[in-house]
């Protein structure tokens, strides 16, 4: 059975040895697909200044059943820290990445010349009113 984690202490080490980067667990929040302990997909949130926050998003492989994973990281985001935006920070040379990001919703805003190397850094947002993935009543920020 595959079921919702929140324990970023197992989800964030393998979300971010799948993006290439170093795991620190504070000041992150994590949400998962997990099953029998094995993470079939992990969402970290991380950089949270109170209107938006940073996602780093990995799958283990292409037949992850991704709807209740990603309805519960973007409500996570958009309904539970109130953010009206969303971050994606993606390597110009990850092109599964963007193609990802751009099919969940998320649009290039700006590119940041040879980050990595010879490549671009692309980030990539989404707007609270423009997420698909949460009700169109939490797609409006509470008064």
């Amino acid at each position: 059975m595959i079921d919702l984690s929140t324990d970023k202490n197992l989800i964030g080490p393998w979300v971010f040895k799948k993006i290439g980067k170093v795991w620190h667990p504070e000041g992150r929040e994590a949400v998962g697909l997990v099953r029998d302990d094995e993470v079939l997909a992990g969402c970290i949130v991380e950089d949270y200044t109170g209107n938006s926050c940073q996602m780093h998003i990995a799958l283990a492989h292409a037949h992850v059943p991704l709807r209740k994973f990603i309805v519960a990281g973007f409500h996570y985001v958009f309904v539970d820290l109130g953010c009206e935006q969303v971050l994606g920070f993606v390597s110009s040379a990850n092109k599964k990445a963007l193609m990802f990001d751009m099919k969940l919703g998320f649009e290039p805003i700006a590119v940041i010349p040879k980050v990595y190397n010879d490549n671009d850094l692309i980030i990539m947002r989404m707007l609270r009113s423009q997420c698909r993935w949460i009700a169109a009543e939490a797609r409006r920020k509470a008064a």
